[in-house]
C-alpha cells in the first residue's frame, strides 16, 4: 500500500478479515474428525496455530495505523478504543502491580483474547466425543432425567450440541458475509466493518474499530451479548451435562477434550460478561437471565463431583423434596 500501510483502504481490511473467518467455521468438520478419530494432539497443534495466526495477525493490523496511507484509525481518536489499546497496563487481575513493567495495553489485550479464537474448534472436537460415547443406556437415561419414558421422542444430547453448534457458525458466518457485501460499497461505515470483525470472532480487531454514529454506540456488542446469551451459554450448559453424563465412560483423550471445551467456552463468555456489565443502560435486561443461566450451569458442573454415581446435582430436586442427587437408575450407562 501507499506509504507502506499494510491496509490502505477498508475493502482490503475486509478481505483479510474473510480469509481468517472461512477457515474458523468452515473446518469445524476437520476438527470433529480428528476427535472421533482421537487424533487429540494433532488437534490441539492445529487450534494453537490458528490462535496464534489470528491474535498475531490481528495485532498487526491495529498496529498499521502508525503506517502513512492506512485505513485503520488511530486508537487516540476514540475514547472507547483508547481506553483499551493506548498506554502500559497498571495491574493483572484486578490486583497484581505490573506498572512498572511498562506492558503495552495492546499486547495484553491481544494475549487476554487470544483463548476465544478457538473455542468453536473445541467445541466441534467435544460434539465429536459426545457422539463417540453415547449409548443407548445413556439415551434412556437422558430421557428419564427429562420426565420422559419414551427414550426415542427425545432428542439425544450430542444431536443438540451439534444443532445449536451449527447455528452458531451460521449466524457468524452470515452476518460477517453480509458485512462483506457491504465493503463493496464506497461509503462503506468503519462501524459496518466492526460488526464483520465481530461475527467473525475478531475480538482484538473489533476492539480498535470505533462504532460509528450509526451503529448506535455499538450495535455488534448488543448482538454478541445476545447471541451468547441464547446461543453460546446454553451450548455451555449442554457440554457440561454430556461431561456428567459421560464421566464414567470417557478415556483421558476423551476427558481432556471435554474439560478443554468447557473451559475455553467459558473464557469466552468473560468479554460478553464484562460488556454486560459495564454498560448496565443497554444490557439491564440481560442481568436476570445471564444470572439464573450461569447459575443453573455452576451446580451442574459441581453437581459431577458431589453427586455420585449419577453426577447430577439437580437444584429443583431438591425444591420438590426429591433430594439434591440425581437418583441413579442403572449401574451403568457405559457400553
Amino acid at each position: 500500500g501507499p506509504g507502506g500501510a499494510l491496509y490502505p483502504d477498508k475493502k482490503v481490511l475486509s478481505k483479510w478479515i474473510m480469509c481468517l473467518v472461512l477457515p474458523e467455521y468452515v473446518l469445524l468438520p476437520l476438527f470433529f474428525f480428528l476427535a472421533w478419530h482421537q487424533f487429540t494432539w494433532t488437534g490441539w497443534a492445529l487450534q494453537l496455530a490458528f490462535l496464534v495466526a489470528s491474535a498475531g495477525w490481528q495485532y498487526r493490523a491495529i498496529m498499521d495505523f502508525a503506517r502513512v496511507g492506512s485505513c485503520m484509525p488511530d486508537p487516540k481518536d476514540n475514547s472507547e478504543t483508547e481506553a483499551d489499546l493506548v498506554g502500559h497496563v497498571d495491574t493483572l487481575m484486578c490486583c497484581i502491580p505490573v506498572k512498572r513493567h511498562k506492558i503495552p495495553r495492546a499486547l495484553y489485550k491481544c494475549l487476554c483474547l487470544a483463548p476465544n479464537y478457538v473455542h468453536t474448534q473445541a467445541t466441534a472436537a467435544a460434539v465429536a466425543v459426545a457422539y463417540k460415547a453415547w449409548t443407548p443406556a445413556m439415551q434412556t437415561e437422558w430421557a428419564r432425567r427429562w420426565g420422559h419414558h419414551d427414550p426415542v421422542m427425545v432428542p439425544s444430547l450430542p444431536f443438540c450440541m451439534l444443532y445449536v453448534l451449527g447455528l452458531s457458525a451460521s449466524l457468524h458466518l452470515a452476518l460477517a458475509c453480509m458485512m462483506f457485501r457491504k465493503a463493496k460499497r464506497a461509503n462503506f461505515p468503519f462501524h459496518a466493518l466492526r460488526w464483520q470483525a465481530e461475527a467473525s470472532n475478531l475480538l482484538l480487531l473489533a476492539a480498535a474499530l470505533p462504532p460509528g454514529s450509526a451503529d448506535g454506540g455499538g450495535g455488534a456488542g448488543i448482538l454478541r451479548v445476545m447471541v451468547a446469551l441464547f446461543v453460546k451459554g446454553p451450548l455451555l450448559w449442554m457440554k457440561v451435562s454430556m461431561l456428567a453424563m459421560s464421566y464414567d465412560c470417557l478415556n483421558t483423550r476423551g476427558m481432556a477434550q471435554m474439560f478443554m471445551a468447557i473451559g475455553l467456552a467459558a473464557y469466552a463468555l468473560v468479554p460478553v460478561l464484562s460488556k454486560v456489565w459495564s454498560d448496565a443502560r443497554n444490557f439491564k435486561f440481560c442481568g436476570p437471565p445471564w444470572g439464573l443461566l450461569l447459575g443453573v450451569i455452576f451446580i451442574h458442573f459441581v453437581g459431577i463431583w458431589w453427586c455420585a454415581p449419577s453426577h447430577d446435582l439437580s437444584f429443583l430436586g431438591w425444591l420438590e423434596g426429591q433430594g439434591a442427587c440425581t437418583r441413579a437408575v442403572n449401574a451403568t450407562v457405559c457400553n
